[in-house]
């Protein structure tokens, strides 16, 4: 009888066991899908915060360019019925904007295709700002698609990413159109460094990259990607090819694809204006730190039920013993 007992309880001890194994795969399944959830929600996030960011960086300068141009249209007629009148009585209105801004330039293009410009060439000479192009000369600045893309818009326009020629650095343009009794008066534009931009990319703690509609970075924590660095044609194919996928999907969609380098890669994008931000991953790191705890939270549920099937098991032997 008492053999028949400690049978049925060794039988009972191996149920329990395989269902306890059973119970750890299980957990291990529905562990890994909860973690990998957490990751792809904080790279959501991680985007989410380099969006609002690059968002924020744009409307400071749209602000800026509207406030220029709302000047501009509310002087006395007498100061803005010339370009001539605009140098005398604006130059220094100009420059004060160009310096308190930060700004690479800050420059009035005319229906004759010149400039009244302020910029590091008329600081060097000690002026605050000097006519450049139209007439005579080589330069045309009305067909310029800052230009262009101002009068047509009738609104702020932001140019794609560009080298900077003095800083080297990733630069972008932001006009408007200036009108007086509903006539285009000239196009004001302001040409300002991503350089803002691009420290507050650095405190993000995630692979953050910012590109132009011709796939130029210009904001990343990996300097290697951004326009002028080493990396920038290696991947310049894969940066579009992100862009494409990323128009297809909804805002913040996570997606997978295959770089030229044959490496899968976990991808988030937003999209804002012109521009996209975009959160880069290899699969592999993903999904190595979801599968290490997930193994580590299955193997604690494992080790813990067959610790207490053993101790269970001596239990009933002891209570046995006496009786055979």
């Amino acid at each position: 009888m008492n053999s028949v007992k400690l049978k049925i309880s060794l039988i009972a001890n191996l149920i329990s066991i395989l269902c306890l194994l059973s119970l750890g795969v299980v957990t291990f399944i529905f562990v890994k899908e909860a973690i990998y959830k957490e990751v792809v929600h904080a790279e959501i996030n991680s985007v989410s915060v380099a969006r609002a960011t690059m968002e924020n960086f744009s409307n400071n300068n749209i602000n800026f360019i509207r406030n220029v141009k709302k000047d501009l249209e509310t002087m006395p007629e007498y100061k803005v019925n010339s370009k001539e009148a605009l140098k005398e009585y604006f130059s220094g209105e100009i420059k004060a904007y160009k310096v308190g801004f930060n700004a690479l330039a800050l420059y009035i293009a005319f229906e004759d295709g010149s400039l009244l410009i302020s910029d590091s060439e008329t600081h060097k000479n000690g002026v605050p700002t000097r006519f450049f192009g139209g007439p005579g000369t080589e330069y045309n600045f009305t067909t310029r698609a800052w230009y262009k893309g101002a009068v047509a818009s009738g609104d702020v326009y932001v140019s794609p990413i560009y080298e900077d020629s003095i800083t080297k650095m990733p630069a972008m343009a932001f006009s408007a159109p200036v009108y007086r009794g509903g006539k285009l008066l000239a196009v004001v534009a302001v040409d300002v460094l991503v350089e803002d931009l691009q420290k507050q990319f650095d405190s993000i703690p995630a692979r953050i990259f910012a590109f132009d509609e011709n796939a130029q970075v210009f904001a990343s924590q990996d300097r290697s990607l951004i326009t002028g660095g080493s990396n920038a044609d290696r991947y310049l194919n894969d940066i579009k090819r992100i862009g494409e996928i990323s128009k297809t999907l909804k805002d913040l969609e996570p997606f997978n694809y295959v770089r030229s380098d044959g490496s899968e890669r976990f991808v988030v994008c937003s999209r804002y204006n012109n521009y996209t931000t975009c959160i880069s991953e290899s699969i592999d790191e993903v999904e190595e730190p979801v599968e290490r705890i997930a193994y580590i939270q299955s193997a604690i549920v494992v080790f813990t039920s067959l610790a207490s099937i053993i101790l269970l098991y001596f239990i009933i032997s002891r209570m046995l013993t006496p009786l055979q």
